[in-house]
């Protein structure tokens, strides 16, 4: 696949601000144009060029070489197209993106796929604080789209979720899917304390609470629900661990937030503390 591949020389003193970047937005530009792009490093601008080395052409691909986690803005707003990240990435990345993929090969920072809309967001190692979460100043969360994580979450994954679905190979921090007025987050570990704190609707499903499910939640025994079946199938090739931890078992429910009059949804393949 043809595209830009952008090279980090050096690891940055502060972190470097580049969700300026994606193949729709470099779709025409040339190489001496990309070298001269100004990216915020700190307080103050630079060249492009000052940070990266430039190979390649326009192209539906964008590849971040040599990348770490002081990258932030990774696919901000990315509507079409591919980002590929060999390493980590920093803070805010996917942040309302509406289409295409972004895949990164290692962790990422704080507020991953704050505000997204729609495409997918591969994170092959661990996510921070506030995924799917919203954007600084917005109301809502996510509303749309796909985030696979394989490693673990921090606290507040699905804060304000909207829409959409997260799926979480290990273990989620605390408040998991705190706030959630929709949507769909999928832990195949542990969950932390109080998750779907002040929750109104939604699904949380997980191997276990760690340390039980908030006062305000009502357990309303076991169930088998053939949407469950469905929804692994549909995502064996996402989260292939899934299908073990919601099929030929009966999951164990809780509904609220009664709090604030809840109708959500926490499911867990093991008892409820």
């Amino acid at each position: 696949m043809e595209g830009w591949k952008l090279t980090l020389r050096n690891r940055p003193p502060l972190p470097v601000e580049v969700g300026c970047l994606s193949p729709e937005t470099l779709a025409h530009a040339s190489a001496a144009k990309l070298e001269r792009i100004p990216l915020w490093l700190g307080r103050r601008t630079v060249a492009l060029a000052d940070l990266f080395r430039v190979e390649g052409g326009p192209g539906p691909l964008l590849v971040l070489a040599g990348a770490c986690e002081r990258l932030d803005g990774i696919g901000r707003g990315l509507v079409q197209g591919e980002i590929r990240v060999d390493a980590d990435a920093g803070y805010g990345t996917g942040a309302s993106q509406s289409g295409g993929s972004i895949h990164i090969t290692g962790s990422v920072g704080d507020h991953a796929a704050a505000g997204m809309r729609g495409g997918m967001l591969t994170i092959e190692g661990g996510a921070g604080s506030f995924l799917g979460g919203p954007p600084p100043g917005a109301r809502l969360g996510m509303r749309g789209g796909l985030v696979i994580v394989r490693g673990g979450a921090g606290p507040r994954a699905g804060e304000r979720m909207r829409r959409g679905t997260i799926l979480i190979t290990g273990d989620a921090g605390d408040c998991c899917g705190a706030r959630m007025v929709a949507g769909t987050v999928a832990v195949g570990g542990g969950l932390g304390a109080s998750p779907g704190l002040r929750m109104r609707r939604g699904t949380i499903l997980a191997s276990r609470a760690v340390q039980g499910i908030p006062d305000t939640f009502v357990q309303t025994g076991q169930t088998e629900l053939t949407i469950l079946s469905l929804l692994a199938c549909r995502l064996r090739h996402a989260a292939p661990w899934l299908a073990p931890l919601i099929t030929g078992r009966p999951m164990r429910r809780a509904s609220g937030d009664l709090a604030v009059d809840g109708r959500g949804e926490i499911l867990l393949s093991e008892p409820i503390a």
